[in-house]
């Protein structure tokens, strides 16, 4: 059986320019046989660098916690988790949409079309690591008991349905919440989801760790990460596959979009269809 852990992140002021207000969705797959290992390592690495067990481990952490105090040592050990997943097989699929008009309207939309994004991607990751069984275990969404409810509702019509891409026939029962502070597998898909989506942005904390990032990420049998392990929505965002180290990206049963050879610095053109086709979006 495989165990699917999945949280939220977003952005809403990224560095690269003009990149609006991000939401996403990221979820880390592991076998059951390294759940135990896993959680069991990851708080020993939190003892070690003193950060009580009682502490959840959060990508932006609280201004009064360990993690803050600690600095570069809390970096290290971010980078640690994410080594250590990928030493025991985990993978990794993040769905990361830009807001046009934020809005709570449109937010709640685009949150949902995030999760569709990835839960077509879980069903694809499964299927290539040819499971029979899966279950989903999500963060609890912090909006209280009706937020929760209403969430589940959506991931419910998705565990029945699927979508007009894609049924994950592998999940064995519809997604389960649980609070994160509880799950040590939930705290490292906050730093998946957090990390990616950050990286996209434009932040230097998260593009410093896309070397790490990639040694999980689930890739079509190209090994193309684009539309696959990371999904960037609208499509006229696909030059910033290119952090991840493509070099061209090819939607289902069209021609490849070929990349620029040079990405340059600067800031990207708003008018453009493809506004990052020529320039990354980032200060030079």
């Amino acid at each position: 059986m495989h165990l699917v852990f999945i949280d939220d992140s977003g952005q809403p002021k990224p560095a690269r320019e003009p990149l609006g207000e991000l939401v996403s969705f990221g979820a880390v797959i592991f076998h059951d046989s390294a759940v135990r290992q896993y959680s069991e390592w990851l708080q020993r690495a939190k003892a070690e660098v003193g950060i009580p067990l009682t502490e959840e481990l959060k990508w932006n952490p609280p201004k009064n916690s360990v993690q803050r105090k600690l600095g570069s040592e809390c970096a290290d050990l971010q980078r640690s988790m994410l080594q250590h997943a990928a030493l025991l097989g985990a993978k990794t699929v993040v769905c990361v949409v830009e807001l046009d008009r934020p809005s709570n309207r449109e937010r709640d939309s685009k949150v949902t079309e995030a999760f569709t994004y990835l839960y077509e991607r879980i069903g694809y990751c499964l299927d290539s690591l040819e499971a029979e069984s899966a279950v989903a275990v999500a963060d609890r969404p912090g909006g209280g008991r009706s937020e929760e409810i209403s969430w589940l509702k959506e991931a419910l019509e998705l565990t029945s349905n699927g979508t007009q891409f894609k049924k994950c026939t592998q999940l064995i029962m519809p997604t389960v919440t649980a609070p994160s502070t509880l799950v040590p597998l939930l705290q490292l898909a906050d730093l998946v989801a957090a990390s990616t989506t950050a990286a996209i942005a434009g932040s230097a904390r998260g593009r410093n760790l896309l070397t790490d990032l990639m040694q999980m990420t689930y890739r079509y049998p190209d090994n193309q990460v684009g539309g696959s392990g990371v999904k960037i929505f609208p499509d006229r965002l696909v030059d910033l596959y290119q952090e991840f180290g493509d070099r061209s990206y090819r939607r289902m049963r069209s021609d490849p979009i070929q990349f620029e050879p040079r990405w340059e610095p600067g800031k990207g053109d708003h008018s453009s269809p493809r506004p990052f086709q020529y320039r990354n979006g980032l200060p030079s």
